[in-house]
């Protein structure tokens, strides 16, 4: 589904990028009341975009919905199609819910994944918040894969999006990636059957730094806590 390249930047069968981060075009899409825009937005299989549907006008209408307009929260007890307003689902077997926002010109993206019960998120649900704060952590160019990094399309992912949301969670102020963490699950595999680093470039109030961990198993050898 050529209409969702932005969610499903990644071919899952040869790891291979399809779509950089940086190449969606946010000019066209209507802004925000508040400060929380939606960018891109899909619901329906993990994997496959031919499986998946657009929701992303849903979920900013939601987001208008609230008084403070920054807030978008979808609880484990939401119906999925209820909220989304769907007549059916996109596929069948568990779906997740792709979200990629923009806070004050910082993008993030945010996955969230059905339990056990169909049509309702695990147990984390979904939410996202603006910080009442301008952030004292800020994220460079971050990404995961192979040690020397993305080669002719392949090798790495770039995971800035994904780990920036969990600052915008923290309200600004830290990032953690636990080693119980699955890492495939968060961040796909760019990489099959080869060890893997997670390379982030920061800044904290104005000091740049660069953290690498290391991959082993599945997850990190040391928890990430910036």
């Amino acid at each position: 589904n050529p209409q969702l390249c932005e969610t499903y930047r990644y071919c899952t069968n040869c790891s291979s990028v399809m779509r950089e981060a940086s190449a969606i075009d946010t000019s066209k899409i209507p802004k925000p009341a508040g400060r929380l825009l939606v960018i891109a937005a899909s619901y329906g299989h993990p994997d496959d975009a031919s499986k998946a549907v657009d929701i992303r006008e849903t979920l900013q209408r939601k987001i208008e919905g609230y008084g403070a307009k920054d807030c978008l929260n979808i609880t484990p007890q939401d119906n999925l199609l209820t909220y989304l307003g769907l007549r059916s689902a996109p596929c069948s077997g568990r779906k997740c819910i792709r979200v990629r926002f923009l806070i004050e010109g910082r993008r993030s993206e945010t996955i969230a994944h059905e339990g056990s019960t169909e049509f309702h998120l695990d147990d984390l649900g979904l939410f996202v918040v603006v910080p009442k704060s301008p952030p004292s952590l800020i994220l460079g160019k971050c990404w995961y894969g192979h040690p020397r990094g993305l080669i002719k399309g392949r090798g790495a992912f770039d995971v800035t999006e994904i780990l920036q949301a969990r600052v915008e969670e923290s309200g600004g102020t830290f990032l953690e990636v636990n080693h119980r963490e699955h890492l495939d699950k968060l961040f796909g595999d760019p990489c099959p059957n080869r060890r893997k680093n997670l390379v982030i470039n920061y800044e904290i109030h104005g000091s740049s730094g660069k953290m690498v961990a290391e991959e082993v198993e599945g997850h990190l050898k040391k928890p990430v806590d910036l």
